[in-house]
Protein backbone atom coordinates (compact mmCIF):
# COMPACT_ATOMS: atom_id res chain seq x y z
CA UNK A 1 0.00 0.00 0.00
CA UNK A 2 1.34 3.45 -0.84
CA UNK A 3 1.76 5.53 1.93
CA UNK A 4 1.55 9.65 2.39
CA UNK A 5 3.10 11.99 4.90
CA UNK A 6 1.45 15.56 5.52
CA UNK A 7 3.34 18.01 7.40
CA UNK A 8 1.95 21.42 8.56
CA UNK A 9 3.10 24.15 10.49
CA UNK A 10 0.21 25.85 11.71
CA UNK A 11 -0.35 28.92 13.39
CA UNK A 12 -4.13 28.99 14.42
CA UNK A 13 -5.14 25.68 13.99
CA UNK A 14 -6.33 26.37 10.11
CA UNK A 15 -3.27 24.79 8.52
CA UNK A 16 -3.44 21.79 10.92
CA UNK A 17 -7.19 21.33 9.99
CA UNK A 18 -6.41 21.89 6.40
CA UNK A 19 -3.65 19.00 6.85
CA UNK A 20 -5.82 16.82 8.35
CA UNK A 21 -8.17 17.08 5.69
CA UNK A 22 -5.77 16.45 3.09
CA UNK A 23 -4.51 13.52 4.89
CA UNK A 24 -8.30 11.86 5.53
CA UNK A 25 -8.54 12.68 1.45
CA UNK A 26 -5.57 10.33 1.05
CA UNK A 27 -6.74 7.47 3.60
CA UNK A 28 -10.25 7.48 1.64
CA UNK A 29 -8.50 6.62 -1.62
CA UNK A 30 -6.25 3.75 -0.56
CA UNK A 31 -3.01 5.72 0.99
CA UNK A 32 -2.11 5.02 4.29
CA UNK A 33 -1.34 8.77 5.47
CA UNK A 34 -0.69 10.34 8.17
CA UNK A 35 -0.13 14.26 9.52
CA UNK A 36 2.16 15.69 11.58
CA UNK A 37 3.40 19.44 12.91
CA UNK A 38 7.01 20.73 12.09
CA UNK A 39 7.17 20.15 15.77
CA UNK A 40 6.15 16.49 15.59
CA UNK A 41 8.37 15.32 12.39
CA UNK A 42 10.43 12.57 12.38
CA UNK A 43 13.28 12.56 9.54
CA UNK A 44 13.07 8.77 9.18
CA UNK A 45 9.41 9.61 7.99
CA UNK A 46 10.31 10.58 4.58
CA UNK A 47 11.88 7.23 3.69
CA UNK A 48 9.25 5.03 4.18
CA UNK A 49 6.18 7.72 2.26
CA UNK A 50 5.96 7.90 -1.72
CA UNK A 51 3.78 10.96 -1.55
CA UNK A 52 4.90 14.26 0.71
CA UNK A 53 2.93 17.57 1.19
CA UNK A 54 4.39 20.34 3.57
CA UNK A 55 1.93 22.67 4.67
CA UNK A 56 1.87 26.42 6.03
CA UNK A 57 0.47 29.46 6.85
CA UNK A 58 0.69 32.76 4.60
CA UNK A 59 2.86 35.47 6.30
CA UNK A 60 3.12 39.02 4.45
CA UNK A 61 0.81 41.92 2.96
CA UNK A 62 -2.92 41.24 1.53
CA UNK A 63 -1.85 40.21 -2.21
CA UNK A 64 2.11 40.89 -2.39
CA UNK A 65 5.33 39.70 -0.62
CA UNK A 66 3.76 36.71 1.27
CA UNK A 67 5.95 33.97 2.55
CA UNK A 68 5.96 31.35 4.78
CA UNK A 69 6.94 32.48 7.93
CA UNK A 70 10.55 31.64 9.76
CA UNK A 71 10.10 28.82 11.21
CA UNK A 72 8.77 27.01 8.32
CA UNK A 73 11.72 28.07 6.43
CA UNK A 74 13.96 26.97 9.09
CA UNK A 75 12.31 23.58 9.11
CA UNK A 76 12.27 23.14 5.48
CA UNK A 77 15.84 24.37 4.88
CA UNK A 78 16.87 20.78 6.83
CA UNK A 79 15.00 18.86 4.70
CA UNK A 80 17.09 15.58 2.63
CA UNK A 81 16.95 15.88 -1.16
CA UNK A 82 13.53 13.84 -1.83
CA UNK A 83 14.64 12.60 -5.34
CA UNK A 84 11.60 10.29 -6.22
CA UNK A 85 9.01 10.93 -3.84
CA UNK A 86 5.87 13.01 -4.97
CA UNK A 87 5.94 16.00 -3.44
CA UNK A 88 3.07 18.94 -2.80
CA UNK A 89 2.72 21.73 -1.02
CA UNK A 90 -0.39 23.71 0.52
CA UNK A 91 -0.88 27.13 2.44
CA UNK A 92 -3.76 28.53 3.84
CA UNK A 93 -4.68 32.43 3.59
CA UNK A 94 -6.66 35.39 4.36
CA UNK A 95 -7.41 36.91 1.54
CA UNK A 96 -5.04 35.40 -1.31
CA UNK A 97 -2.07 33.08 -1.74
CA UNK A 98 -0.22 35.39 -4.30
CA UNK A 99 2.94 34.84 -4.32
CA UNK A 100 3.45 32.06 -1.61
CA UNK A 101 3.95 29.07 -3.44
CA UNK A 102 6.78 30.38 -5.97
CA UNK A 103 8.31 30.96 -2.25
CA UNK A 104 8.01 28.18 -0.46
CA UNK A 105 9.66 26.20 -3.66
CA UNK A 106 12.26 28.47 -3.43
CA UNK A 107 13.15 26.89 0.52
CA UNK A 108 13.05 23.50 -0.73
CA UNK A 109 16.93 23.16 -1.73
CA UNK A 110 16.67 21.17 -5.13
CA UNK A 111 12.79 19.32 -4.45
CA UNK A 112 11.35 21.91 -5.63
CA UNK A 113 11.54 20.09 -9.07
CA UNK A 114 9.51 17.55 -7.40
CA UNK A 115 6.71 19.41 -6.37
CA UNK A 116 3.45 18.14 -8.70
CA UNK A 117 0.49 20.05 -6.13
CA UNK A 118 0.09 23.18 -4.88
CA UNK A 119 -3.47 23.41 -2.59
CA UNK A 120 -4.78 26.40 -1.15
CA UNK A 121 -7.51 26.71 1.79
CA UNK A 122 -8.96 29.87 2.77
CA UNK A 123 -10.69 28.03 5.43
CA UNK A 124 -8.63 24.87 6.10
CA UNK A 125 -11.06 22.58 4.44
CA UNK A 126 -10.92 20.63 1.34
CA UNK A 127 -12.56 22.43 -2.10
CA UNK A 128 -13.70 20.29 -4.67
CA UNK A 129 -11.27 21.87 -6.49
CA UNK A 130 -8.60 20.31 -4.31
CA UNK A 131 -10.33 17.05 -3.99
CA UNK A 132 -9.90 16.77 -8.39
CA UNK A 133 -6.18 17.89 -7.59
CA UNK A 134 -5.26 15.80 -5.37
CA UNK A 135 -7.00 12.34 -7.52
CA UNK A 136 -4.62 13.72 -10.07
CA UNK A 137 -1.95 14.05 -7.88
CA UNK A 138 -2.18 10.35 -6.61
CA UNK A 139 -2.85 8.58 -9.80
CA UNK A 140 0.65 10.07 -11.35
Amino acid sequence: MKKGLIVYHSKTGTTKLFGEEISNFLSKNQIESKAVSTNEFDHLDLVSNDYILFGCWTKGLLICLQHPDKEWVDFIKNIPDLCGKKLGLFATYKIAAGSMFSNMKKCLNGNSDNVLISLKSRNGHLSENNNQELLSFINK
